[in-house]
C-alpha cells in the first residue's frame, strides 16, 4: 500500500491478550505515527494527539505538544454500532463495516502462526 505521494505505508502489528497489568481494551491500543507526530486511540474513549512543537527543539526527541482531537457524535458506538450496521445491511442492503471477507485474512494469519508453532517452520 502507498500513500498519496507514492511512498510505501508500513504497518506494524503487535498484540497480546495475556500480559499482566495495563490491560488493553477489547478494541486494542492503536497508534498512527508520522513524521510530525502521533495519533493514539486507546480502544475506548481516549483519543490523543501529539505533534512536534513548531518552535521547540528538534532532534532525537523533539519537543511535543498535545493537540485537541474533536469527538465525533455518533448515535451508536462499540458493539451496538456493529449490531446496528449488521441489521442495516440485512434490511437496507448497506455495506458492513467489518465484512467477513476482510476478517478471513486475520484468521488465516492466526492459523498460519499456529501451524508455524507446531512445526517450527515458517508458514506462508
Amino acid at each position: 500500500m502507498k500513500d498519496a505521494a507514492g511512498q510505501p505505508i508500513i504497518y506494524t502489528y503487535r498484540g497480546s491478550w495475556c500480559n499482566e497489568g495495563y490491560m488493553t481494551q477489547w478494541n486494542a491500543d492503536w497508534r498512527i505515527t508520522g513524521a510530525q507526530g502521533t495519533l493514539r486511540w486507546d480502544g475506548g474513549e481516549g483519543i490523543h494527539c501529539q505533534v512536534i512543537k513548531p518552535a521547540g527543539t528538534h532532534g532525537f526527541n523533539s519537543e511535543m505538544e498535545e493537540v485537541s482531537v474533536p469527538r465525533l457524535s455518533r448515535p451508536f458506538t462499540g458493539h451496538a454500532a456493529m449490531i446496528r450496521n449488521f441489521v442495516d445491511a440485512l434490511q437496507k442492503g448497506e455495506k458492513l463495516i467489518c465484512p467477513c471477507d476482510d476478517n478471513i485474512k486475520s484468521l488465516a494469519m492466526v492459523l498460519a502462526a499456529v501451524q508455524s508453532a507446531k512445526t517450527g517452520q515458517k508458514s506462508p
